[in-house]
């Protein structure tokens, strides 16, 4: 049997094919390239800039008077909710923390205590 020889011609047409295809990929502009601006040469073209930011105020804070009546203490109408509020909550957090169930049970147990 005689061998064949190898078609040195249609490998050569292959490989310069790819490299054209490779050379478009690589040298070709991207989309982004047409949406870059310039900035303007001139700088009667600038903007102004913005206004500088107010000075800090310098408060004195108030000096306590030695025989003034003392302010009553308020208590704290925060409430904290039912219990089963409170758990709802917490299984709500710890679920979008990404906890397991059995550790939003674990975590649930120690948040609304």
């Amino acid at each position: 049997m005689a061998r064949r020889r190898p078609n040195i011609s249609g490998m050569k047409r292959f490989v310069a094919a790819i490299m054209v295809m490779t050379a478009m990929v690589v040298f070709a502009p991207h989309g982004a390239a047409a949406q870059v601006l310039g900035l303007p040469t001139s700088p009667s073209l600038l903007p102004p800039p913005p206004p500088a930011p107010p000075p800090p105020r310098n408060e004195v804070a108030p000096i306590p008077q030695f025989n003034a009546p003392l302010a009553a203490p308020r208590p704290n109408l925060e409430q904290r909710g039912s219990f089963s509020d409170r758990v709802g909550r917490c299984l709500d957090y710890g679920a979008s923390q990404g906890l397991g169930p059995n550790e939003r049970a674990e975590y649930s147990r120690a948040c609304a205590n």
